[in-house]
C-alpha cells in the first residue's frame, strides 16, 4: 500500500493578482490558507500529521475558483 501525504501545487499569476489557496477537511471545516500576489505560486502541501480523508483544496485568482477534491 501506498500512503501519499503531499500534495504539490504549481501556478503562474502573471498580472500579480491576488490569489488565495484554502483547504477543507470532508467536513467542509477550514484548516489551511494562504494569500499571495507572487507571480509564481508553489506550494507543497503537507498531510502527514492530519486524519487520513477527503480534502478539497480550493484556488482563486481574479475572480475564478478552482476545486480539486484529494483522498488522502
Amino acid at each position: 500500500m501506498i500512503n501519499i501525504t503531499l500534495v504539490r501545487i504549481l501556478f503562474a499569476n502573471f498580472e500579480q493578482n491576488k490569489t488565495f489557496l484554502k483547504v477543507y477537511d470532508s467536513s467542509g471545516i477550514l484548516i489551511g490558507n494562504l494569500n499571495s500576489k507572487e507571480v509564481v505560486l508553489k506550494k507543497t502541501l503537507d498531510f502527514s500529521n492530519v486524519p487520513s480523508g477527503k480534502y478539497r483544496i480550493e484556488i482563486g485568482i481574479n475572480g475564478q475558483n478552482f476545486t480539486k477534491e484529494v483522498n488522502l
